[in-house]
């Protein structure tokens, strides 16, 4: 059903709310997860979801989208369970009532990758902020996504960080308003530079001009967190919310995201708490 749902919301980006509402009438015993492209992308999503299924006889259905959009859909009442990557957004949504609990699950890292050349010569830089001045400094493109994903919100903060204005990157600075794959593609096509999570790396294919140039700052750090949407909000019973909340940060559940990779590499490393009722 994961596959469904998200060709839906990206084909009819406008219609999909009156069809999602329409589905969920007949759906009592169906939960629905909001999450970031990240998780999706990586192949996270359709790993829990076979693993909740079958212990539990639910159907498990997910949106993706980025952090930013995603939340927006959640306020409207369409989603039941968050997972979601940017602190700030998050805590806005707690405060305003939307969200009744939230809780670490996971987190990984970003990284910045570019052309293997490395015209900005960044895997040279010291530190991050001289990664980020080195490519603002040079005459090679930045890629940013642009579409109020966590990665776009973190690539943001980090040229705050580095004191550089992106409106005077001129012509090198392309907003594209797309998804980490397409972001990658093009990254990769005209030999860019741009901010990934590195779930997103392993698992992408089309990257014989790129490699990873630049990780490991404390900066570049990508905690995931889970969010029970208000119930007031929410469509489903908090009985079903509370199933899957216990599960996922169960042993079990650390279990399961620690043990998930791809091409023997971790993805996800679990650090929420196990849950106590």
């Amino acid at each position: 059903m994961i596959h469904i749902l998200k060709k839906i919301i990206k084909t009819f980006p406008f219609l999909f709310v009156v069809i999602f509402i329409n589905y969920q009438t007949s759906a009592k015993d169906r939960l629905i997860i909001g999450t970031s492209t990240s998780t999706y992308d990586s192949g996270l999503m359709s790993y829990l979801e076979d693993s909740f299924e079958k212990e539990f006889n639910y159907n498990l259905d997910v949106i993706s989208k980025g952090t930013g959009q995603i939340l927006e859909i959640a306020k409207i009442g369409l989603i039941d369970i968050l997972i979601v990557h940017h602190e700030k957004s998050e805590k806005e949504f707690m405060i305003n009532g939307y969200g009744k609990k939230r809780y670490k699950i996971m987190y990984n890292d970003y990284v910045i990758v570019g052309p293997k050349d490395d015209p900005a010569k960044i895997s040279e830089a010291k530190n991050l902020e001289d990664a980020l001045k080195n490519i603002y400094n040079s005459d090679s493109l930045f890629i940013s996504r642009s579409d109020n994903s966590g990665t776009h919100f973190k690539e943001i903060e980090l040229w705050k960080f580095a004191k550089i204005d992106t409106l005077l990157f001129g012509p090198k600075y392309k907003k594209i308003g797309s998804g980490m794959g397409a972001t990658l593609n093009l990254t990769n096509n005209i030999r860019a530079y741009t901010i990934t999570d590195r779930s997103t790396w392993a698992t992408f294919k089309n990257k014989e001009n790129l490699k990873i140039l630049f990780e490991g700052s404390t900066k570049l750090f990508n905690q995931y967190s889970l969010i029970l949407v208000n119930q007031k909000k929410g469509l489903l019973k908090n009985s079903m919310q509370e199933i899957f909340v216990k599960w996922i940060l169960s042993q079990n559940g650390e279990k399961l995201i620690n043990n998930y990779k791809i091409n023997n590499s971790q993805l996800f490393y679990f650090n929420g708490e196990h849950y106590i009722n």
